[in-house]
């Protein structure tokens, strides 16, 4: 695959905010005062994945995270010189979703 034009600016766009979405509930679900034995914190993290792919799974393969961006190139799913959509657009999601997370979590 191989992006080009509208196209390129939609992949990056998509990218950014479904990773950033991704990002926020791992760490909401993941970062919670109190864990038992019976918390199940992947399945919304599980579930944000299948939501994003579902979303833009045709447009971008819903990468989410650098391995898998690197992977998909390795394996000829996107052509290499798209790669930088991927990397940029999940560096700049995680430190949207650091920001945001610190910014409203709650300091009680």
């Amino acid at each position: 695959m191989t992006l080009t034009g509208p196209a390129l600016v939609a992949a990056f766009a998509l990218e950014l905010v479904l990773t950033c979405a991704l990002c926020r509930v791992a760490l909401k679900a993941s970062t919670r005062n109190s864990h038992t034995v019976d918390d199940y914190y992947a399945w919304p993290i599980a579930f944000s994945v299948i939501a994003g792919v579902i979303v833009i799974g045709a447009i971008t393969n819903g990468a989410f995270d650098p391995a898998v961006s690197f992977d998909d190139a390795l394996l000829g799913i996107f052509s290499w010189p798209t790669l930088w959509i991927y990397l940029v657009s999940q560096l700049l999601s995680g430190i949207a979703a650091t920001i945001t997370f610190v910014s409203l979590a709650d300091h009680h």
